[in-house]
């Protein structure tokens, strides 16, 4: 895909704080960042060029994971006493990861300077691409303000039973020497070699040899599930 055809990224504003938003693709965060006289701080890796021009959610800053979060193993499970198979659901990985709403296009609501509202909804079929048989819709409000990036998600049910559910968004953060993390974490889920949860355990939170407590330097560390 050419530059020329890629849309444009949607950019949000206040004071020195910038984000920019990607809706066409899977409705993620390209990048958030403040921007001074000595250049630019970025809190979040920047999508890069390539990224965007082949619309790939797995190179932006950050993207939303609906209508599940995480893997679901073999991409089937049972639900209310009946089986779903999210094997068609376009899902190029081993289990079924982070839902479909980051592999698709999400609309621009309300606008403001520094705010935006994206909205997602989905309707089940027999196409092979959709295969989470409940309708639904979702919502995401990003806002800028002083000290923060704020992401609120909200979703509904539309289907006439009631819907398993899950939502978050996956953050990339820039990993350099200088990098630290303050976080609050009570518990971590550990995993399996290929990545599936199997546990979840409260109290010290370890990566590796380190320990999950602020401020957490990423050295050779993989986080990838507290």
């Amino acid at each position: 895909m050419s530059a020329a055809s890629t849309p444009p990224l949607l950019a949000l504003c206040h004071g020195a704080r910038r984000a920019l938003i990607a809706p066409h693709v899977g409705g993620a965060i390209a990048a958030f960042f403040d921007a001074n006289d000595d250049g630019k701080v970025h809190w979040l890796r920047p999508a890069t060029d390539a990224a965007l021009a082949a619309r790939n959610p797995l190179g932006m800053a950050s993207f939303p994971l609906l209508p599940y979060c995480n893997r679901i193993r073999d991409a089937r499970f049972t639900f209310d006493g009946r089986a779903i198979d999210l094997s068609g659901d376009g899902n190029a990985f081993d289990h079924a990861l982070h839902g479909h709403a980051w592999r698709r296009p999400w609309r621009v609501g309300e606008t403001t300077e520094s705010s935006v509202e994206l909205h997602f909804s989905h309707e089940p079929s027999d196409a092979p691409a959709h295969h989470w048989p409940f309708c639904y819709e979702a919502t995401q409000r990003i806002v800028l303000s002083d000290d923060a990036l704020t992401v609120t998600m909200s979703a509904r049910n539309l289907s006439e039973r009631p819907m398993p559910f899950g939502m978050g968004h996956h953050p990339y953060y820039p990993r350099t020497p200088s990098t630290r993390i303050h976080t609050r974490v009570d518990a971590m889920w550990h995993a399996t070699p290929d990545l599936l949860p199997v546990e979840s355990r409260c109290g010290a939170v370890a990566v590796g040899s380190v320990c999950l407590l602020p401020p957490l330097s990423f050295g050779g560390a993989l986080i990838t599930s507290p």
